[in-house]
């Protein structure tokens, strides 16, 4: 009697759950390390061509180096330089959002990269920008070998220029046909989902605003930008005249900690990125970064030598002359920037670091609180079930011994 009734069961369990509607594949994800990978690229291109173009030159063995751009005409083009590479950060970092193919992805993609592709054609289109004594030595070198080939050596503006239009085209096309796949499939996920969808209270108040580290990682690189490219802007203004505070030759010559800092800075805001949420793992990755980034600054800016000499010597003059109580001590203060932007990075340092701790330890305690919660159902749901499966065994088998 019993084996027909437990077939039946298991048909009409079977049938119910080929019922339920299936889970959509994931072949839309991609990997974070495509869009992290592309960011980098970007800063390190805009920090090259801003800071140190001459490193893309001709090095002859003997020691020669013939650089292939002109620095002031490639520095003259910062403007649409940031554009492009706040572009690119922008357009990476909208991929880490999504962290899959989709249709809005891709309409965001393209309209970056079109713009981005603008910015590029600005930047190289213009021949003024290639070294004359590089395009003599291109001449000059492939004049017996391949005159044809040495006419395209010479013009490395537009070979870049189409090698970023191809990269862009290719990635334009390539998310503009995975987001038509993602949007046929869009119905399909919806559905699983709505069947799978559960009440996601004990998520509220642990997910942040996505502006937040989208602001981190702008400010991260212009931040980079300014001080490898301009740090000159960072002046003290007075009436009709600008006194830089800080030694351009010595703030460019600390390249490796200020690139380094601005990798650890947009890499915690990237972690954001990925968690979405106030995690234990996101704690541990905001105090490693910060703590690499407090010990670039402090290589960065723990020495006098960055600060004008100019600029400290107008300081003690302008309040010396003052002969105010609070000169000396204000002189004192102003005569260091250098220890004040320390101080500052620190004490933000330390206050997000310990602000990300606390709210993780909350999210973790709530996290326990719940499970304890769901444990005491779930047993008491077990021992409920385990009442009525023994009633109904009674019932058995005082009906088999009836029988």
């Amino acid at each position: 009697m019993s084996e027909p009734n437990e077939q039946n069961n298991l048909s009409e369990a079977t049938q119910a759950t080929s019922d339920q509607p299936r889970a959509p594949k994931k072949n839309l994800k991609f990997s974070y390390t495509e869009p992290v990978v592309g960011i980098v690229l970007a800063i390190v291109a805009t920090v090259i061509f801003l800071g140190f173009p001459q490193i893309i030159a001709v090095f002859y063995i003997g020691g020669q180096v013939i650089p292939t751009f002109y620095t002031e005409v490639i520095r003259s083009l910062w403007i649409p330089i940031i554009i492009w590479a706040l572009l690119r950060v922008g357009v990476e970092t909208a991929y880490i959002i999504e962290h899959r193919y989709t249709k809005r992805l891709a309409r965001n993609s393209v309209i970056g990269n079109v713009l981005a592709a603008i910015c590029t054609f600005i930047i190289f289109i213009s021949p003024r920008i290639v070294n004359a004594d590089y395009i003599d030595w291109v001449h000059s070198y492939f004049a017996n070998v391949s005159v044809w080939f040495g006419n395209i050596l010479a013009r490395p503006n537009l070979i870049i220029l189409v090698i970023i239009m191809i990269v862009l085209i290719l990635e334009s096309v390539n998310v503009v046909r995975k987001g038509n796949i993602a949007e046929k499939k869009k119905d399909e996920e919806d559905e699983f989902e709505a069947s799978q969808s559960e009440p996601e209270d004990e998520f509220e108040g642990k997910r942040f605003s996505l502006f937040e580290p989208v602001k981190g990682i702008i400010f991260a690189v212009v931040v980079t930008v300014i001080f490898l490219a301009f740090p000159q802007i960072i002046a003290f203004v007075f009436v009709n005249r600008l006194i830089p505070t800080f030694d351009a030759v010595v703030v460019q010559s600390l390249w490796i900690p200020i690139i380094l800092w601005g990798l650890f800075r947009i890499g915690i805001e990237v972690g954001y990125f990925i968690e979405r949420n106030y995690t234990k793992r996101l704690a541990l990755i905001t105090i490693i970064g910060n703590v690499l980034a407090t010990i670039c600054g402090f290589i960065i800016f723990i020495s006098p030598r960055i600060v004008n000499g100019e600029y400290i010597d107008f300081i003690h003059t302008y309040f010396e002359d003052m002969a105010a109580w609070f000169s000396v001590p204000l002189t004192r203060v102003l005569d260091r920037p250098n220890l004040i932007i320390l101080v500052v990075m620190i004490v933000v340092f330390i206050v997000e670091s310990v602000n990300m701790v606390r709210r993780s330890r909350n999210i973790k305690e709530k996290e326990d609180i719940e499970g304890y919660q769901s444990t005491e159902v779930e047993s008491d749901t077990l021992s409920s079930v385990t009442e009525n499966i023994s009633a109904d065994v009674a019932e058995v088998k005082t009906d088999a011994e009836e029988v």
